[in-house]
């Protein structure tokens, strides 16, 4: 994970796509950690997570805004509650 400064003062927190792939967990114990309020993510990250780890041992509270880029028309799946 990395952290910048941007001019505004507002941080941005990176996480290696390779960080990610070998450990899905490591996006959202960060987004977690720093009460990130908005972030992205792709359907392929998404599907990844799911099937690689438990939605447990973090909370999303703060996070408000999640836009989930893709290539084609949305898939209703990934929103069923």
């Amino acid at each position: 994970m990395q952290a910048n400064k941007h001019g505004s003062g507002a941080p941005t927190y990176l996480v290696s796509p390779v960080d990610f792939g070998q450990n899905p967990m490591s996006l959202f114990l960060t987004l977690s950690r720093y009460k990130i309020k908005d972030t992205y993510a792709t359907t392929q990250m998404l599907d990844h997570a799911m099937k690689n780890m438990a939605g447990k041992g973090f909370g999303l509270q703060e996070l408000k805004n999640l836009m989930i880029s893709t290539d084609s028309r949305p898939r209703t799946d990934i929103c069923e509650l």
